[in-house]
């Protein structure tokens, strides 16, 4: 959000002397930073290590992105630019206005702009990054970042808004509310669907199913991950009913299930989860010592 903020300030103090713009800029990074520091010390004092929201298997940075391609080109500079690459075309009838904006200024010189010109491609540099590093969601919200930039450099620098950057701008209005349906985020698909179709998708059933289950077969100690199984948790009614990776004893129960707990359950799609990741054949329904009572879309279940 930095950039952005330096975009608001920069266009909002244009003509000003640069002491004011610096104090402005003082002003309004200052509680940024506060709280950058302020979380990193609390994180320190509670979990030893400041940066334990980045390395941590939980923190968004480690979740696992939506499309798998990308596992496999993490890390490699040229790969990732040729996704991006493919992402911006995807994107284009949205984030055509960006485009537009950005050939309009090139009669700008662009040694004299070059901070401007790096404030403004600060978008596909986020984007990259975060397929470098296997971070990034194919998901349409983020587009709304091309089209803010592409709105507040139209009006900083007066753009003309002739008949194509018009056109552009009503094809990316008609286009965030269609190509959303098809995304493979489904709250994103669901949002949309909503708004122009009133229907609504029920996600939480399947979790509803798995409490019940294991409720019927009187599991009085589960053994789950509540990274991805926690609504289980909260419609079983039971912390205490269940071994949560908190618990001081739970990875003695990861390592010998059958010696502790009556019933299992794994999450078949979710990279990050613990238990299948250590009994990776539960998420075909085989986990020894125990019967497969419950094979769902996303949850498995299994009871001794």
């Amino acid at each position: 959000m930095i950039p952005v903020v330096a975009l608001v300030i920069y266009l909002g103090t244009k003509g000003k002397h640069i002491n004011y713009r610096l104090a402005l800029l003082i002003v309004k990074l200052s509680p940024v930073v506060f709280f950058v520091f302020a979380w990193l010390y609390l994180s320190w004092i509670f979990t030893e290590d400041p940066f334990n929201f980045i390395k941590s298997p939980y923190s968004f940075f480690k979740s696992e992105p939506l499309d798998p391609s990308l596992f496999l080109i993490k890390g490699s500079f040229w790969q990732s630019l040729e996704y991006v690459i493919f992402r911006l075309l995807a994107y284009l009838p949205i984030i055509l206005p960006y485009f537009i904006v950005l050939f309009n200024m090139r009669r700008y010189r662009p040694l004299y702009l070059m901070p401007v010109y790096l404030l403004y491609i600060s978008p596909m540099l986020l984007l990259f990054f975060s397929v470098y590093f296997s971070t990034f969601f194919p998901t349409y919200y983020y587009t709304i970042l091309f089209v803010l930039f592409a709105l507040s450099f139209q009006a900083s620098f007066g753009i003309r808004a002739g008949k194509l950057l018009v056109f552009s701008f009503l094809l990316s209005l008609a286009s965030s509310w269609l190509m959303p349906l098809y995304s493979k985020e489904e709250n994103e698909k669901s949002f949309v669907k909503f708004f122009l179709k009133g229907e609504t998708i029920n996600v939480i059933d399947e979790y509803q199913r798995v409490a019940e289950v294991l409720k019927s077969q009187g599991c009085r100690k589960t053994l789950i991950d509540d990274a991805g199984g926690f609504p289980v948790v909260v419609f079983f009614g039971n912390p205490k009913a269940f071994y949560l990776p908190y618990m001081y004893e739970y990875f003695a129960v990861l390592s010998y299930p059958k010696a502790f707990a009556d019933c299992v359950v794994i999450d078949k799609e979710s990279m990050l989860d613990t238990v299948s990741s250590r009994f990776p054949k539960a998420r075909m329904g085989i986990l020894e010592g125990y019967s497969l009572i419950y094979e769902g879309k996303r949850l498995n279940v299994f009871s001794k």
